[in-house]
């Protein structure tokens, strides 16, 4: 009998936690699907950065470091106008010179350099994007939770603290 409570409790569970993200499936939002597509172009060219570093390949590195640049100073670009973020964009645009400028020299140790700080600044501006969005509260995240809890206590267990 407890071994049957306990399969039904299972799937009624594993029911719960289903409907709770079919709940909570993404509408597509073309303002953040733009900024999506915007951010992989980002990246697109970063890794190309990093392909003409390990080649040696001056151009391929002046060319999509001139793209990254070009790409920081779009509107969509300026996801939130606060002092960091602004701070962080222009040392993105700093280091994106730098690259351009040691690929013009043919400086493979200083691009080598650039690209590092570069990747730094996408790093701590995508940590400083995500703690704002969870200051902001996430709510599918949320809305998720509130549907566990929900299912939990409908079928009597209790949850993990």
């Amino acid at each position: 009998m407890k071994k049957e409570t306990t399969m039904i409790v299972a799937a009624l569970m594993f029911l719960a936690v289903n409907q709770a993200f079919a709940q909570v499936r993404r509408v597509p939002n073309s303002a953040e699907d733009a900024v999506r597509r915007f951010m992989r172009a980002k990246l697109e060219h970063a890794k190309n950065s990093l392909e003409g570093l390990t080649v040696e390949n001056f151009e391929m590195i002046g060319k999509n470091a001139d793209r990254m640049t070009k790409l920081s100073e779009s509107a969509l670009w300026r996801v939130y106008q606060t002092p960091e973020y602004v701070r962080l964009s222009t040392e993105f645009r700093l280091s994106s010179a730098a690259l351009k400028k040691a690929s013009i020299k043919k400086d493979i140790d200083a691009a080598t350099l650039a690209y590092m700080k570069l990747t730094m600044r996408c790093v701590e501006c995508h940590k400083y994007v995500r703690s704002i969005r969870i200051a902001k509260g996430d709510t599918r995240k949320a809305n998720i939770l509130v549907a566990l809890r929900k299912a939990q206590s409908s079928t009597g267990m209790k949850r993990n603290e």
